[in-house]
């Protein structure tokens, strides 16, 4: 897959994070019902702990060089950049891995992909437009699963 293809198949996972990144915490409008399992509210604590750090450590960075970036910051931003994505691709791939109940509402999938569907001016697209936009997660989500089981195998 090109660069272009792989940025067009991580838009909806991008969307998807972005509205359960803020669906979380205190509102003061109705959040929406959904529920997470114990292996995504795990997956989600890691995520946020490490976004944090990486929050964190660039502030420091910012304060103490004065904008300068020396090599060891470098090889550090690398470094936290491979854990933020691993992160955030472990969360994404626990999404892809949940079991859908009798009430799949309460799935945070689902909801997700609810909110994929709003369209700009209002309304809902129709069902027509959700295959192409599944088709892409799919896709983008067994590429990982496949590095994964390379990494897997390289590293046993």
């Amino acid at each position: 897959m090109d660069r272009k293809a792989v940025v067009e198949h991580a838009r909806p996972w991008k969307q998807i994070m972005m509205f359960i990144g803020r669906t979380q915490g205190e509102q003061d409008w109705k959040k929406p019902k959904y529920k997470f399992n114990n292996r995504q509210k795990k997956a989600w604590k890691h995520l946020w702990r490490v976004a944090d750090t990486e929050y964190m450590r660039t502030q420091e960075v910012s304060d103490q060089a004065g904008g300068e970036e020396s090599e060891d910051s470098a090889e550090q931003d690398k470094s936290q950049s491979n854990a933020m994505s691993q992160a955030c691709l472990d969360f994404c791939f626990i999404l892809l891995q949940e079991q859908y109940s009798k009430n799949e509402y309460s799935d945070v999938f689902v909801y997700g992909l609810g909110g994929l569907g709003v369209r700009a001016w209002g309304g809902w697209m129709g069902a027509n437009h959700y295959p192409p936009i599944l088709s892409k997660m799919i896709k983008s989500g067994n590429g990982y699963g496949r590095t994964a089981v390379e990494l897997a195998s390289s590293t046993s």
